[in-house]
């Protein structure tokens, strides 16, 4: 694919998670256990979070919320689920990626009751779509829509991941000083509809300008742009009518969001040299977005801000664990529950539990 094309699709296709909750999940990919055999707490928390409890009893709920949902397990695929000691034993990594969750959440419903953030419904949802793209999978075996994984989770651990990701809607939101009250989305919309109102683009990609004005020719004498678009693009879209997807033409590089911008339905646009390749686009319809739609472009478009908020709130959090039971660490840009190097017995009461 041509850097042209690469920069198109990545504009709408590639929904980015709003906060890095990527290493927490990251664990919960690799590692994982098989069965459970709880007894009673050996420990009265499993953490504190500048004094709020995360009980056992949550910590359990949520460990099984995960391994009870099979279509989540089908994505972590053939890997070492269990611990060392096999059928009905837990892998610590995997537990204290569990627990990292519920740390973030715990953490992040303090900073949002603090700044005094927004958490509505409207945030509510555009948190469930972001996770549910999160779980969202290319596989041909794990084939389950990531709203569905998303849905059959138990509820204790749901409920955690729901408020990582409704913390930074709400706070992506405010950086972006945008209310949920009082139609405040919309009326954002409506003052900057270059950034949310959402083109239907095709392409054609012609290595010269020359070959670019045979294929114009073509179109404008009948020929309809997709089937030129396979016939003469170079471009891989070619095989789908030069299909681009839908997206705000704003957030394309300058050079080609400019010839797009002011261009109608149906109309070609003039011939964009980019990367020593020849572009021309159709826009093939125009949709106008959702509440939902807009709030969480908003979000996304103030992600890496939100991020620094909130990894700044993680790294002053007062996080304790029980005595033995491991360490809150900072590992390259993000926080982590880090197991102990042997069984966690005290706070999993498992005793073959081992970190793999």
């Amino acid at each position: 694919m041509y850097e042209s094309d690469r920069l198109l699709a990545d504009s709408w296709h590639r929904i980015e998670n709003v906060r890095k909750v990527i290493f927490s999940i990251a664990i919960l990919l690799s590692a994982g256990f098989l069965g459970t055999s709880c007894s009673a707490n050996l420990v009265p928390y499993a953490a504190r979070v500048n004094g709020a409890v995360i009980s056992t009893t949550a910590f359990s709920s949520a460990i099984q919320d995960a391994f009870y949902n099979k279509s989540y397990t089908c994505l972590i695929g053939n890997r070492a689920i269990e611990g060392a000691g096999g059928s009905g034993t837990y892998s610590a990594s995997f537990a204290d990626g569990i627990l990292t969750v519920l740390i973030e959440n715990q953490a992040f419903t303090q900073a949002v009751k603090k700044m005094k953030l927004s958490e509505s419904l409207l945030t509510s949802e555009v948190a469930g779509g972001l996770l549910a793209n999160s779980f969202t999978s290319n596989s041909t075996t794990c084939t389950t829509p990531g709203d569905a994984v998303l849905g059959a989770f138990g509820p204790t651990f749901r409920h955690a991941l729901f408020g990582v990701y409704q913390a930074e809607a709400a706070l992506g939101l405010k950086l972006a000083n945008v209310s949920t009250a009082n139609n405040g989305v919309m009326n954002y919309a409506a003052k900057h509809r270059n950034l949310t109102d959402l083109s239907c683009v095709s392409v054609i990609e012609a290595p010269t300008a020359k070959a670019m004005s045979i294929v114009r020719k073509k179109i404008q004498g009948g020929e309809a742009f997709a089937s030129a678009a396979a016939t003469f693009s170079e471009s891989p879209t070619g095989s789908a009518g030069g299909a681009l997807g839908c997206f705000a033409v704003a957030t394309l590089p300058a050079n080609l969001a400019k010839p797009l911008e002011n261009l109608k339905v149906g109309k070609l646009s003039a011939t964009i040299p980019d990367s020593g390749q020849y572009l021309m686009f159709e826009i093939t319809a125009k949709q106008f977005p959702t509440e939902v739609d807009v709030a969480t472009q908003i979000v996304q478009q103030e992600a890496s801000k939100a991020q620094l908020v909130l990894d700044r709130e993680l790294a002053k959090a007062q996080v304790e664990l029980p005595p033995g039971t491991g360490s809150w660490e900072k590992h390259g840009s993000s926080f982590a529950v880090v197991p102990v190097s042997g069984p966690a017995k005290s706070l999993i009461p498992n005793p073959a539990s081992v970190t793999p």
